[in-house]
């Protein structure tokens, strides 16, 4: 029987090529599965490629809390959900400790971990970043918006908020 994780959400993904090994592919913080669309073409003969956007990432749902338990969960109900018994798995950056997570706690799930631009390490200016990630919270700006409308509002809207972090 399958377990159920309740704070699971269901990731949106774009998919490439129907033959072949499953190949999962995360991206890195702040990305989203649009990253990787030309790596996935240049692949597509010899893998079936899922490229899910992580929580609170590109189309996928917005969660308030964002942790690798959680976001592991949300890998493996996407693989139950679309089918997917063992996969190949691929991680950058954020997605690389994800997939590493996914490994370490579904390991009957993963016939291969690729971790790319990331070790298994604790990070000392983690602490520094989260002040960083707070503070572009603060601004206060709306969900959707487009590239020029962040530049335009960002300068104005960042320097308010860049004297908390130090």
């Amino acid at each position: 029987m399958t377990p159920t994780y309740l704070e699971a959400i269901p990731l949106n993904y774009r998919k490439y090529g129907d033959t072949g090994p499953d190949l999962i592919v995360l991206h890195g913080l702040f990305g989203s599965e649009k990253n990787w669309r030309s790596f996935a073409r240049s692949i597509v003969n010899d893998f079936q490629i899922w490229m899910p956007d992580a929580r609170n990432h590109g189309e996928s749902p917005h969660a308030e809390t964002m942790s690798y338990k959680e976001m592991a969960e949300d890998v493996v109900c996407f693989l139950d959900n679309n089918g997917l018994e063992r996969i190949m798995l691929l991680g950058h950056s954020m997605g690389g400790k994800t997939a590493m997570q996914v490994a370490l706690r579904f390991p009957e799930r993963v016939s291969c971990l690729i971790v790319v631009d990331i070790a298994p390490v604790q990070y000392e200016h983690f602490q520094k970043n989260l002040k960083l990630i707070r503070a572009m919270q603060e601004l206060g700006l709306p969900k959707k918006m487009t590239r020029a409308e962040v530049e335009k509002s960002l300068p104005r809207r960042l320097m308010k908020s860049i004297f908390f972090l130090f």
